[in-house]
């Protein structure tokens, strides 16, 4: 009787400790708190494009603004503007600049997600491109990029041809 009734009562004491058990594992009072990466807001990614180069006194083509993960080709967020008939301002030296915006809340933005739930790494890049044709799929004629950083609204970016 006497091992029956230490046993009743061991039983709810070693649950009661079970649970006191759970979470996370204890951390160090000094040790640094550990957050996970933050995908990059596209929102309020501004700048400009300077076209330097004879080939820019008349441009066609398109110019491709982009954030996407560095050293990867495809975009996390990405817009096109066709040079054909656009209205340029001039820089000080005569080369021509576009301004460029990318917000997601935009008509003319278009987001990228290739791996559905899996935010890009926070190591991004603004990329601007210009190829001849209207589609990613032609080969790029000039390019420049720029490290991603966050709440950043004044990118410069040059692209030169001949």
């Amino acid at each position: 009787m006497k091992i029956r009734s230490a046993l009743t009562a061991a039983v709810p004491l070693f649950l009661a400790l079970q649970l006191a058990g759970c979470g996370d594992s204890p951390q160090p009072i000094d040790a640094p708190a550990t957050q996970a990466p933050q995908a990059p807001s596209a929102a309020g990614v501004k700048g400009t494009v300077i076209l330097e180069g004879a080939q820019f006194e008349a441009p066609t083509g398109t110019l491709f603004v982009s954030v996407r993960p560095k050293g990867i080709k495809a975009p996390w967020m990405s817009r096109k503007y066709p040079l054909e008939g656009a209205t340029f301002e001039k820089t000080p030296e005569g080369a021509k600049r576009l301004s460029f915006e990318l917000d997601p809340k935009l008509p003319q933005a278009v987001m990228f997600n290739s791996a559905p739930g899996q935010a890009p790494s926070v190591e991004c890049e603004v990329y601007a491109c210009y190829k001849l044709g209207a589609t990613v799929d032609v080969p790029t004629v000039a390019d420049a990029a720029a490290p991603y950083v966050g709440g950043k609204s004044d990118y410069v970016l040059t692209l030169k041809l001949p």
